[in-house]
C-alpha cells in the first residue's frame, strides 16, 4: 500500500509539475507580450517627445515669423523716410550748387567800403523819385 501511496504522491506531484509548467508558460507569454508593449510605447513616448518639440519649435518659428514681419515693416518705413530725406537733401543740394558761385564771392572777396550814395541806395527804396534824385546827385558831383 504504500507503493500505492507512494504512485499517488507522486502522480500527483508530477500533475502539479505539469499545472506549474503550464503556468510557467501562460506566465512567460503575458511576461514576453508586456515587454514587448512596454517597448511599443517607449517608442510612443519618444514619438510623443518628437511632437511635443515641434509642437514648441514650431510655437517659436511663429513668433519669430511675427518679429521678423515687424521689423521688415519697420525697416520699410525707414527705407522711405530715408529715401524722402534724400530727395529733401538733393534738392538743397541742387539749390546750393546754384548759389555756390555767390556765396563764393560773398564770403572770399574783402568788403568794400560804402560810399554815403550806397548808404542811401541801400537804405532809401527805389522808386522813380528816389532814382531821379540820385541821379541829379550823381550830375552835381562831376
Amino acid at each position: 500500500m504504500e507503493d500505492n501511496a507512494l504512485k499517488e504522491v507522486l502522480n500527483w506531484l508530477e500533475g502539479e509539475i505539469v499545472v506549474l509548467n503550464k503556468e510557467i508558460n501562460t506566465r512567460k507569454k503575458a511576461l514576453d507580450s508586456l515587454q514587448n508593449l512596454v517597448t511599443g510605447l517607449k517608442e510612443y513616448e519618444i514619438k510623443t517627445g518628437f511632437k511635443d518639440r515641434y509642437e514648441k519649435a514650431n510655437e517659436e518659428l511663429e513668433k519669430e515669423k511675427e518679429r521678423l514681419v515687424k521689423l521688415h515693416n519697420h525697416y520699410r518705413t525707414i527705407e522711405e523716410e530715408c529715401n524722402t530725406l534724400k530727395k529733401k537733401l538733393n534738392g538743397w543740394q541742387e539749390w546750393f550748387n546754384s548759389k555756390q558761385e555767390i556765396y563764393n564771392k560773398l564770403f572770399s572777396a574783402p568788403p568794400n567800403k560804402l560810399t554815403e550814395e550806397d548808404n542811401k541806395s541801400v537804405t532809401e527804396p527805389k522808386t522813380d523819385a528816389s532814382k531821379k534824385k540820385i541821379k541829379k546827385k550823381k550830375k552835381k558831383k562831376k
